[in-house]
Parts: C-alpha cells; sequence; structure tokens
C-alpha cells in the first residue's frame, strides 16, 4: 500500500499555523525583554539614588568632629551649575604629637600620624585652634613627618601642650566629562573615586538653628542636599518614560550637623 503523503493545502496550512505562533512568541519574548531592560534601568536609578543618599548623609554626620571653630562644610554656589560640596572631618583613632615645638611658620614636624596632601593639619592648645591645607608631605623616617602647609602658622604650638589631629577632606561634585553621562566624585584629599553614576545635579543649602537660611559658617546646624539621578533609554523603550526617553529621580535631605561644638 502506497503512503499518501501531505497536500499542498495542508502544507500551507501548517507554514502559517506555525507563523502565527512563531510571531506571537517573537512578540512575547521582545516585550519581556523590553520589561526586563526598564527595570533594570529603574533599579539602576534607585541604587544611584540610595548611593549618594548614603555617602553624603554619613558624611555630613562626621562633619566637623572636634574642629573647634572651623566650618566643617564648604559648598560653592552654582547659579546654572550644580554645587561643590566639601566635608572636614578628623582621621578617628590616631596620636599624633608635635615633634618640637613650633614656631610662626608653614612647615610643621609631626610623630605618628598619616596624612597627605589635600588633606587639613588641626592644632589646638589653650591659646585657641588652628587648620591650614597641606601642600606636601615629607617621611622623614622613624614615624616622622614634615608637613608644609599652605599658610604659616599664626602663633607657636609648644609640642607637650598641643593637641594634633590630621583632617581629611572630601570633596564631592559633579563630573561632567562627559555630558551624556554625568557622576558624581568623591575627592578625599587628592584620591579621586566615583560615588555613582547619572547623577546631574547637587544644590546644597545652610540652616541654622531656627531652620533659617544662612550663609555664615559659624551659625551653621543643618544642611539639606538636593540631587538628581537620570538615566536614558532608546528607541522603542524610551515610549513609557518621555520623547527622549530621559527618567530621572530626585531626592532632598536634610542632616543636623551633630558635631558642632
Amino acid at each position: 500500500m502506497k503512503s499518501k503523503g501531505f497536500t499542498l493545502v495542508e502544507l500551507i496550512m501548517t507554514l502559517t499555523i506555525t507563523g502565527i505562533v512563531g510571531v506571537f512568541v517573537f512578540q512575547l519574548f521582545k516585550a519581556v525583554t523590553q520589561e526586563s531592560t526598564k527595570q533594570d534601568h529603574i533599579s539602576t536609578l534607585q541604587r544611584n539614588l540610595l548611593q549618594v543618599r548614603t555617602a553624603l548623609e554619613k558624611q555630613l554626620r562626621m562633619a566637623g568632629m572636634n574642629l573647634e571653630n572651623h566650618a566643617p562644610v564648604v559648598i560653592r554656589e552654582g547659579a546654572s551649575v550644580a554645587d561643590s560640596l566639601t566635608v572636614l572631618s578628623i582621621q578617628p583613632s590616631q596620636s599624633a604629637v608635635l615633634e618640637m615645638n613650633e614656631n610662626a611658620d608653614a612647615v610643621v614636624k609631626v610623630k605618628n600620624g598619616n596624612i597627605s596632601p589635600g588633606g587639613k593639619l588641626y592644632l589646638k592648645d589653650n591659646g585657641g585652634s588652628e587648620c591650614h591645607p597641606v601642600l606636601s608631605v615629607v617621611d622623614l623616617g622613624a614615624n616622622v613627618l614634615e608637613v608644609t602647609l599652605s599658610t604659616p602658622l599664626s602663633k607657636n604650638f609648644n609640642k607637650d601642650s598641643t593637641t594634633v589631629r590630621f583632617v581629611d577632606s572630601y570633596s564631592y561634585f559633579i563630573d561632567s566629562t562627559y555630558p551624556a553621562r554625568p557622576k558624581l566624585v568623591r575627592l578625599k584629599n587628592s584620591q579621586l573615586s566615583t560615588v555613582a553614576e547619572g547623577v546631574s545635579d547637587l544644590q546644597v543649602t545652610y540652616f541654622d538653628g531656627s531652620d533659617n537660611v544662612t550663609a555664615i559658617d559659624s551659625l551653621v546646624q543643618k544642611i539639606q542636599f538636593t540631587f538628581k539621578v537620570e538615566g536614558k533609554l532608546t528607541g522603542e523603550l524610551a515610549a513609557p518614560f518621555n520623547a527622549t526617553g530621559n527618567r530621572s529621580r530626585e531626592n532632598t535631605v536634610t542632616v543636623a550637623l551633630r558635631n558642632r561644638i
């Protein structure tokens, strides 16, 4: 008995059904992939938002610890650009001392400490305190550092009655080297690192104890920072966002400077 094959009509129907199923599967796969990409994009924005908030909040809570009469935070206002934010924080667990009595000059010898250019040297005795930016550091051996300051000491300091502290300087600002991919970076003394990608704006405001905006360093009790994190999707993925595919998140945080003394 001869076996009966498929007729032309049956072949056409089979190919048609297979094609319809294939198109359906492809569209389903495409939709799932697009949704996954969008969710990944949103998750990245949220993650970057959290990274910025956590880094700045933690830094500001440590600002000015034991820095008597010295502004712990400095901002540079930008009318059309983002502010920069510099936070001063004393290094923990250190026992630095003066190697010898110091005269009112710009070179100081310090024993038992670790500091790098870009940081600050803090000196305090019964006559007051000073905080000077560090230009250069030379290791003289035997745990002694020769520290050159940007400005001379205003008076003499006795090695037996002077408290010595090394102060790290943390500067936060927007790096727009690549305009399409801005990011928030941190300059710790002279070391640059990335805090979070996609950060396009940072605005900082000072408040006094009565929650009034102030520009007087000695009156500052709270700092409010507002930042924007954004990302961009292209093509069909941009449709749920806006015409350019941009999506942004903005967050405002207020931190009390608990270390003001």
